[in-house]
C-alpha cells in the first residue's frame, strides 16, 4: 500500500509519454511534440510533421465507408538560385 503514491506518478508519466510524439521537422530540423492521435505541424515552417495512420487529408475513416482510396503523393524537390 505504501508503494501505490511512488508508483502510480511513474505509471501515470509512462502511459501519457506513450501517447506523445516528439521529434525533428524534416525541413527545418525545429523540435515538435503532439499527441499520436492529431495532425502535427511544425510550428516553424507549417509542414505536416505527422498525420495518424486512417486520416487522410482531414477525412475520417469510418465515414467514407467501403471507398478507399490511396492519396497520391508528389515528391517535390526545391532548387535555390
Amino acid at each position: 500500500m505504501w508503494i501505490l503514491p511512488f508508483a502510480g506518478p511513474l505509471l501515470i508519466g509512462t502511459i501519457a509519454n506513450s501517447l506523445v510524439i516528439k521529434g525533428a521537422c524534416p525541413a527545418c530540423r525545429k523540435q515538435f511534440a503532439g499527441y499520436k492521435n492529431q495532425m502535427i505541424r511544425c510550428a516553424s515552417c507549417g509542414n505536416i510533421v505527422w498525420q495518424p495512420e486512417g486520416d487522410s487529408f482531414g477525412r475520417d475513416s469510418r465515414r467514407t465507408g467501403s471507398r478507399k482510396s490511396k492519396p497520391e503523393i508528389i515528391d517535390v524537390e526545391f532548387e535555390e538560385k
